[in-house]
């Protein structure tokens, strides 16, 4: 939920920055129910200056959630401890006008989930050489975070435990950067980050012993890097599953086949790292992430690391990267193409309608009148009520061939052959580039933060869990097969209700200027965010129509927060029922109309309560 604005939270911007503190407040850069992140300045004398990103939460967090602000005082303690090019870093925490903020680095750069996206869009993937150097710097960051020592030498063992693409950044210099440390477990931490064994973290990224509230040391974090692995190659999420618990059900059975076989054909040096950490045991991971980083410098060879990111960066960027060879530079200048393109055709404004072909009449003195202009349901806009024609309809359009294969890269210098199956076979290929679109556009963009829903649910789950584990000797759950929804999670045995999972009526996320991205699920006593992302300037306005399934269509505007950036917010009460519909509504003035779902075929939302 991100609540409205109010009229003494104005936003910043640079010609008219906000004063806060020792800081000034430049650009909001995200928002979320309890704190906002800004782009920020300090100052000093003599003209010093520093650009910092500020995490700040809402006036009344103080006195309103004790546990965001143990959670960023953590991330304080922990991330000034920590000193090293692959972690953001933390510069301290303060209080200001009632407001706790924690002050970090200002990475100038992209969300690693948001190059995902990109490249999902430009049909292309990350050139396995990439893949190896961002797992390199991830790695890197994981070696020293698990084996720092505090101020007297004793061991903070610490454990990220939240570790996915959503809190990974790489820079414009192609550096990359582990960030959020609110979850981290360590034994410098002020405050404890559990509660009675709650869990916490991502699902799609947990360890099983993270779902099972088990101890946790370094082994859980390569647990998660083993997920990203699997979606940096392929762009499929390892574990994902048709709700939260099925996913849970997933990783705690480490059932991953299919993604497993993608990253095969793709990348199958890969596999033996993969497959050594995602084990369900800890004790049959690898020891340490030292011994990961040794496995991936062998697959590198003699390339110094960061070489690949930087080509990544400069690719992203639509720049030619200085000082590399052109072996190295060759992939990523067609790379670059192919996004600049993809971003040309999201920023294009959509096609003019089709105009329909007047109904065949007799011959009569009177002229009769063109039908109403009809509107294609899957462009995106507003379809207006079309006349029954007696004209034949017009023949489908042919069917697109399958993508591009994969381009073939050149080896690294010393390095061992990396396999690049991008001549697999048509349906391989496309097959993963089909499935990962399909997976990934149906599921919550996740940001910066953990969903506080998923969170409830896997604590409610780890519930259910004790109840199976005493029930285990009387149903086997290996007959209920989580990965089908024709095979439901059976109740029986986990004391919970499966919720109902909305798949066949959720319309699809049309292409053109807006990209909203529709969430499956949400829970009663909460606030369903909705939000719109208009990649085209202009005069926007944006509603969303919703109802309780079959009830009246209730409108509500979404607020204009910045940069194209629509949000609103829809309370989940007890009275809505099992489903919430909505649809909306995007009004540019006249001929610029377009709408993300419809009336006839809104977007659906499961409504979750407590088992």
């Amino acid at each position: 939920m991100v609540p409205p604005r109010r009229p003494d939270d104005p936003l910043p911007t640079e010609e008219s920055p906000i004063p806060f503190g020792r800081y000034e407040l430049v650009e909001l850069v995200g928002e979320g129910a309890m704190a906002q992140v800004y782009r920020a300045r300090q100052s000093g004398p003599m003209g010093f200056t520093k650009e910092v990103a500020l995490k700040r939460l809402r006036a009344g967090s103080l006195t309103r959630d004790r546990k965001e602000i143990e959670s960023l005082v953590n991330e304080a303690r922990l991330g000034g401890q920590l000193h090293h090019p692959n972690i953001v870093e933390i510069y301290g925490c303060d209080v200001v006008d009632g407001s706790f903020f924690l002050a970090m680095e200002f990475v100038r750069g992209w969300l690693l989930d948001d190059v995902l996206w990109r490249l999902i869009e430009a049909d292309e993937f990350l050139p396995i050489p990439c893949v190896i150097d961002v797992l390199r710097q991830i790695v890197q960051g994981l070696t020293y975070a698990h084996e720092a020592v505090d101020d007297n030498g004793a061991p903070l063992n610490l454990v990220h435990r939240d570790l996915k693409p959503q809190n990974l950044f790489l820079n414009r210099s192609g550096t990359v950067k582990i960030a959020d440390f609110g979850l981290a477990k360590s034994t410098a931490n002020l405050y404890k980050t559990t509660d009675t064994d709650e869990t916490k973290g991502s699902p799609l990224y947990m360890s099983p012993e993270q779902i099972g509230g088990e101890s946790l040391d370094g082994r859980s974090d390569l647990f998660a890097l083993g997920s990203i692995a699997i979606e940096l190659v392929t762009g499929l999420r390892a574990f994902e599953g048709t709700s939260v618990p099925n996913t849970l059900m997933r990783v705690l059975h480490v059932e991953c086949d299919d993604a497993m076989g993608a990253l095969a054909e793709a990348a199958p040096d890969l596999v033996p790292i993969v497959a050594g950490l995602l084990q369900a045991n800890p004790a049959d991971r690898f020891p340490s992430a030292r011994a990961v980083l040794s496995q991936l410098d062998v697959l590198a060879g003699e390339v110094i690391s960061g070489t690949h990111t930087r080509a990544l960066a400069a690719a992203l960027l639509g720049e030619e990267p200085p000082g590399l060879p052109e072996s190295i530079k060759a992939p990523y200048r067609h790379l670059a193409q192919r996004i600049a393109s993809a971003d040309a055709r999201a920023a294009a404004p959509p096609p003019p309608p089709p105009r329909a072909a007047p109904r065949p009449v007799a011959p009569q003195p009177v002229a009769t009148a063109p039908p109403p202009v009809s509107v294609p349901a899957d462009s995106g806009a507003i379809t207006a009520p079309r006349m029954p024609s007696t004209q034949p309809p017009p023949p489908p359009p042919p069917l697109p061939g399958p993508p591009p294969a994969r381009p073939s890269q050149p080896a690294p210098a010393g390095a061992q052959s990396v396999v690049l199956k991008r001549e697999a076979t048509a349906d391989g290929v496309a097959g993963v580039l089909e499935e990962r679109r399909r997976k990934r556009r149906r599921q919550q963009r996740i940001r910066t933060v953990a969903s506080v829903g998923s969170l409830v649910l896997a604590a409610s789950f780890l519930a259910a869990l004790g109840g199976w584990l005493i029930w285990s000797s009387r149903y086997d759950l290996a007959d209920a097969s989580l990965s089908a929804p024709s095979d439901p999670v059976d109740s029986r045995s986990l004391d919970v209700a499966p919720a109902p999972v909305p798949t066949a009526r959720v319309a699809p996320v049309a292409s053109g200027p807006a990209i909203h991205v529709p969430r499956a699920s949400a829970r009663v006593g909460q606030e369903l965010p909705v939000t719109v992302q208009m990649l085209e300037e202009g005069s926007w306005a944006v509603t969303c129509h919703w109802r309780p399934e079959g009830g009246e269509w209730r409108p509500q505007p979404l607020e204009h927060v910045g940069g194209g950036r629509f949000e609103t917010s829809i309370p989940l009460v007890d009275e809505i029922g099992d489903v919430m519909e909505y649809w909306l509504q995007i009004d540019g003035g006249a001929d610029r109309q377009l709408a993300r779902g419809t009336a006839d075929a809104p977007l659906v939302v499961a409504v979750l309560r407590e088992p």
